[in-house]
């Protein structure tokens, strides 16, 4: 039996989907890959949270559940192991947990216009992870560790009031971050090194030779 794509979309009343969604968990014959519980930009829908019930679909490799008022990625999100693609994008998300970090096959993230203040440093866990896409939250500061994702190539902070790195070194893409990122290595190392060769030179200042 082919895979199945599942889409509830302009999902402005979405008060029976548990319903729906335990319907489609218990139907062992439905290995659904895609489900699409997203609202429109006009028509917003009015889920706060993810029902649990997508949880068992445990095939699922893209969940899209965008323009809804969800507050918070719940951590039963985290037994879709397979999960490709996750967008949550135009929500109320305020923090992106740890238990993400467990969708270690995931290569798509997608969670702009929402009100994330901080880009977690377990992210960098997401090794397989291609695009991240963060537009239009609150992030001030951009970790090291996410900007060198080995498979990253895209990622989106438009729209965010960052501090660090400079806005201008954020304007010039992910490549101008990794640059930034491994100057500063580069010169850390060298500040050590010249401080350990201050110190060894102090602890044997006076010694005859």
């Amino acid at each position: 039996m082919s895979n199945k794509v599942i889409v509830f979309t302009r999902c402005a009343t979405m008060t029976t989907s548990p319903d729906i969604l335990a319907k489609i968990a218990a139907t062992k014959e439905t290995r659904a890959e895609e489900l699409d519980l997203s609202g429109t930009y006009h028509n917003r829908g009015s889920l706060t949270t993810i029902p649990e019930e997508v949880s068992k679909l445990e095939w699922l490799v893209r969940l899209k559940i965008n323009w809804h008022y969800i507050k918070e990625i719940p951590e039963h999100l985290s037994r879709l192991t397979n999960l490709q693609e996750l967008n949550l994008n135009d929500n109320q998300i305020k923090e992106i947990p740890e238990h993400l970090s467990c969708l270690s096959n995931l290569e798509y993230l997608g969670l702009g216009v929402n009100q994330i203040k901080e880009i977690p440093e377990h992210l960098s866990r997401l090794s397989k992870l291609q695009q991240l896409r963060l537009w239009d939250n609150q992030i001030k500061k951009i970790p090291a560790s996410v900007v060198n994702l080995p498979n990253l190539i895209a990622f989106d902070v438009n729209e965010n009031p960052i501090a660090s790195p400079p806005p201008e070194i954020v304007a010039q893409g992910l490549e101008g971050m990794r640059n930034y990122f491994q100057q500063l290595w580069e010169e850390g190392s060298d500040y050590l090194y010249e401080a350990k060769l201050i110190i060894v030179g102090e602890a044997g200042a006076g010694k005859l030779v």
